[in-house]
């Protein structure tokens, strides 16, 4: 099924179906963009949760672990008429302490839901690092709420209060709102670099849903560097907790011949040890043979 939907989300761009400034555009869509629009499609198992008893009792967080992120429907994604807008970013590059901000006037529907997902295609990792993710990007999404007036922030990949904090162990991070979402005005979504070691990373940025224009986010979009104490309050202290070590390669291949010298120096200089100890004990037993030897002489001359 999943296959299958890759393949028609691939078509769907080659064949300019995405409608951008009221024209059809045609793309080569990277393989992050189809798997965003896969995961962006995706929906909770609210019939088959109201059937199970173990998801009943769970909350969000917990009931990823039987559904991730839920059933793939490319209806929620894929627009085919006048009610569902797409918005997409593809192959967009971004550099360590930059963040891509987008805005978008909000108005509530009660048609389709709204989604932002962020993809990215990860460098490889380097050996031994402690973590597998090497480029970490950030989504984040900020509005006013409606009914309490209050601003309300939420982090990729949060399912609840407990888990609203940055994510640094993914690399696909999205945000889902209901139809039941309350807000009316901007909609802030931000795209941060908050770890790249080296160059630059592409990402790819899908928009779903009836509230917006497509169009309109992609005149917002600016570029700015990242204020991490201002927009990231779960910032981590340098070398605290949250902090990864990456070591490159050219340094492996410098310290891997010096540590197996050092393995041999020490293995040699341990043999060495216990060979002169072997000799100092083989000496000893024959000096002590010899000395009983002349003691027992004695002894049987005394008594003749």
């Amino acid at each position: 099924m999943v296959a299958g939907s890759a393949a028609i989300v691939r078509q769907y761009f080659e064949d300019g179906r995405y409608m951008l400034h009221n024209a059809n555009v045609t793309m080569n869509p990277s393989a992050a963009l189809v798997k965003a629009c896969i995961i962006a499609s995706a929906r909770p198992l609210t019939a088959y949760a109201q059937n199970n008893q173990k998801f009943s009792s769970l909350v969000p967080s917990s009931r990823r672990i039987y559904e991730g992120y839920g059933l793939v429907n490319l209806l929620n994604v894929l627009p085919l008429d006048s009610s569902l807008n797409l918005f997409v970013q593809d192959r967009k590059p971004i550099t360590q302490g930059i963040e891509h901000v987008y805005t978008l006037e909000y108005t509530p529907k009660q048609t389709n839901d709204f989604t932002v997902t962020l993809v990215w295609t990860d460098k490889p990792g380097a050996s031994f690092s402690s973590r597998a993710l090497v480029n970490d990007l950030d989504l984040y999404v900020e509005f006013i709420n409606q009914e309490s007036g209050a601003k309300v922030t939420i982090w990729g990949n949060a399912a609840d209060d407990s888990t609203n904090i940055p994510d640094r162990l993914n690399n696909v991070e999205r945000i889902h709102f209901d139809k039941t979402l309350v807000t009316t005005g901007h909609i802030t979504i931000k795209v941060i670099g908050h770890l790249i070691p080296s160059g630059s990373q592409n990402y790819s940025l899908v928009i779903s849903g009836s509230q917006f224009s497509a169009d309109q986010v992609t005149n917002s979009l600016v570029e700015r560097e990242y204020n991490n104490i201002r927009d990231d309050p779960n910032k981590k202290e340098e070398g605290g907790a949250g902090q990864r070590i990456l070591i490159p390669v050219w340094v492996l291949i410098i310290l891997l011949p010096i540590i197996a010298l050092l393995l041999v120096l020490v293995v040699v200089l341990s043999l060495v040890v216990l060979r002169g100890w072997r000799r100092g004990a083989v000496k000893y037993a024959r000096m002590g043979g010899t000395e009983m030897k002349d003691q027992f002489i004695d002894e049987a001359q005394y008594y003749q």
